[in-house]
C-alpha cells in the first residue's frame, strides 16, 4: 500500500529541488519530477501483487465553470495522467449530514467519471454500479472477481435482502 501518493509527490520535489536550485530552465525540474511520478507508478502497477494507493484530491474549475477532482499532486498533467496508469481508480466520497450532537455520514465510490469524479473500473462485466454505497472496497473488488455463479448469488441474496428490508420499513409504517 502506498499512503498517499500526494506524499510521495512531495518526497519527489524535496528530492530534485537542490538539484534544480539556482538554475535557469524552471522546465526541466517539472518535467524530470512527471517522469519519476508517473514512472514511479507505473512500476507500483507492474508488480506481481495487489496494489492500494491513496491520495488527497484537490477540486480544480474546468473551462466550463464544472468542478474536478484529481489526485491532491503539483503539477496538473501529472495529476490527470495518475488515474490512466492503474486498472482501477475508486473516488471515495463521504457526506456528513445531521447535526453536531448526532452526525449521519454515508460513504461513497464512485466507479466512472460522475460529476467531476475520475473514477474508473476495468470490469469487464460490468458489475458495479458507477456510484457504489460502500466503506470496504474489497467488497467491489471481490465482486469483480467472481464466478458467474457467486455472482448470481451474491445478486438473488442482495434482492431479498433489499426485499426484507422494504417489508420491515412497511410493517413500522402501519
Amino acid at each position: 500500500m502506498v499512503d498517499s501518493w500526494t506524499e510521495v509527490a512531495e518526497r519527489c520535489i524535496e528530492e530534485l529541488e537542490p538539484k534544480y536550485a539556482g538554475s535557469k530552465n524552471g522546465f526541466a525540474m517539472w518535467g524530470e519530477y512527471s517522469s519519476m511520478m508517473l514512472g514511479a507508478a507505473k512500476w507500483i502497477r507492474d508488480q506481481p501483487l495487489h496494489v492500494l494507493v491513496t491520495s488527497l484530491a484537490k477540486e480544480e474549475q474546468d473551462d466550463n465553470g464544472s468542478t474536478d477532482y484529481w489526485p491532491s499532486v503539483k503539477g496538473g498533467s501529472v495529476s490527470k495522467a495518475l488515474p490512466g496508469i492503474f486498472d482501477f481508480v475508486f473516488a471515495g466520497v463521504r457526506i456528513t449530514g445531521g447535526d453536531k450532537s448526532a452526525p449521519q455520514v454515508e460513504r461513497f465510490v464512485v466507479t466512472e467519471e460522475v460529476r467531476g469524479w475520475h473514477g474508473k473500473a476495468r470490469d469487464p462485466r460490468r458489475r458495479l454500479r458507477a456510484v457504489e454505497r460502500c466503506s470496504d472496497v474489497t467488497e467491489l473488488l471481490e465482486r469483480v472477481a467472481m464466478s458467474d455463479e457467486d455472482f448470481d448469488k451474491h445478486l438473488k441474496a442482495t434482492k431479498a435482502a433489499q426485499a426484507a428490508v422494504a417489508a420491515a420499513t412497511a410493517a413500522k409504517e402501519k
